[in-house]
Formats: structure tokens, sequence, C-alpha cells
């Protein structure tokens, strides 16, 4: 496992960073979610999968057991799997990125960004539950208190994800390219 790539995805909500997720998918790689570990924990605690449950438990989960508790989850997923490209969705704290270059040695993170215009518009446009617009600072204000603009500053690369899907696909390319 010498030679495994595990690539970190950041990015604020409707940045785009599921899409790239989706591109290095399709490219052969694993996909761990950050965000399905906190959901696991909501749903061992016989909670209800709503937006207040999931802030709550990603908070208290790093309050007791440390600001990397849920990258730790991770990387014990990570380590009991053969595959050698991996990737991490949903990546928000900069010591979550320390944990992740501590146990894997090719790691890069990816920090995906966009106008806040057009965030607000792709989550206009995908209509999830938990894509309240009305909620969307308190979701921001959340992710920044788990250090997302941290995590932002301290990726490897950015990818500016304003344009199409098909640009946005060329561009997660050029960047394999240029890490790998």
């Amino acid at each position: 496992m010498g030679n495994r790539i595990v690539i970190g995805l950041t990015g604020l909500p409707g940045s785009g960073k599921t899409e790239v997720a989706k591109i290095l998918k399709k490219l052969g790689f694993k996909i761990f979610s950050m965000g399905d570990v906190v959901r696991d924990e909501v749903k061992e605690r016989g909670l209800e999968l709503k937006r207040k449950n999931l802030e709550k438990v990603a908070i208290e989960v790093r309050e007791k057991e440390g600001k990397d508790a849920v990258a730790k989850r991770i990387i014990e997923k990570v380590k009991n799997i053969s595959c050698e490209k991996i990737c991490i969705d949903g990546i928000r704290g900069y010591e979550e990125i320390c944990a992740f270059k501590k146990a894997f040695k090719n790691f890069k993170l990816i920090a995906v960004v966009c106008s806040k215009d057009k965030r607000i518009a792709r989550l206009k446009e995908r209509n999830r539950s938990d894509d309240d617009l009305k909620k969307l600072e308190e979701r921001e204000r959340h992710e920044r208190l788990l250090g997302i603009d941290k995590a932002i500053e301290a990726a490897d690369v950015r990818i500016l994800n304003d344009g199409s899907l098909e640009n946005l696909e060329k561009e997660v390319r050029k960047v394999l390219l240029n890490l790998y």
C-alpha cells in the first residue's frame, strides 16, 4: 500500500465537493465521506437525521474525542481496504488534515471554491432538505466553527468551480496530473 493515493476534499456548502468526488469515483477512487461518519453516529444515538442533530453530534464527537476524531474513524476504515486510490470528502478542520497527513504518506488536500452567488444558485438547484437557503449563513457559521477556513487555507491546491461540470472534470484531471 506504499503507492496509495489519498485525496482530501474541503470547501463550503455548495462549492462542488460532491461533484469532484463523483469525478474521482469515475477515475477509480473509493470515496469516504466525513459526513457519513457523523450520520452513522447520529443514527447510533437514535436521533433523527436532521441538520441540528448532525451539527450537535459533529461538535460533541470532536469535543469528547478530539478535533481529529472523525478523521481517525475514516483512517481506520481506509486502513482496512486494499484500494490504492482514496478520496475523503468533507474535511472541515486543520487537525483532521494533520491526522490524514500523518496516516497517509501520499495525502493531498484539494479545496473546492466558488463564489457565494454560485453556491447559493447550486443549493437552490439541488433542492435537498438540508439546503434551506435561510439557514445557509448558520451552516457556514457551523463549518467555520469546525475550522473550515483554516482547512481551505491549508489545501495543497484549489479548484475554482464557477463553471460547468465539463470544465470541473477537466480541472480535476489536470490537478491529479500535477499532484502525482
